[in-house]
């Protein structure tokens, strides 16, 4: 891997390619994207860098309207904690 030094290009190329990704993983294995559905975007979402391409989803319907609508997306480290604490409840 060819690592990026434009924390914007790294954040525009996970941005196009994360839905994809993720559409592909659900799809070959059933699996269900865990903390990616709208209500869960909707919860964090607030001031953050513009949304690039938005691509619907097959495992929630309105998420990508609620991108779109809002706009913006929501940076990992912005739930790191949360989602850290959601893994590990004991620490």
């Amino acid at each position: 891997m060819i690592p990026l030094r434009d924390n914007q290009a790294s954040r525009r190329i996970t941005a196009v390619n994360l839905a994809l990704i993720a559409a592909n993983v659900a799809a070959r294995t059933g699996a269900i994207p865990w903390r990616m559905t709208s209500q869960d975007y909707l919860a964090a979402v607030a001031e953050g860098p513009a949304v690039g391409r938005v691509t619907p989803v097959p495992w929630d319907a309105d998420l990508a309207a609620e991108l779109t609508r809002a706009g913006v997306t929501v940076p990992e480290e912005r739930l790191a904690e949360n989602l850290l604490g959601a893994l590990c409840p004991d620490s």
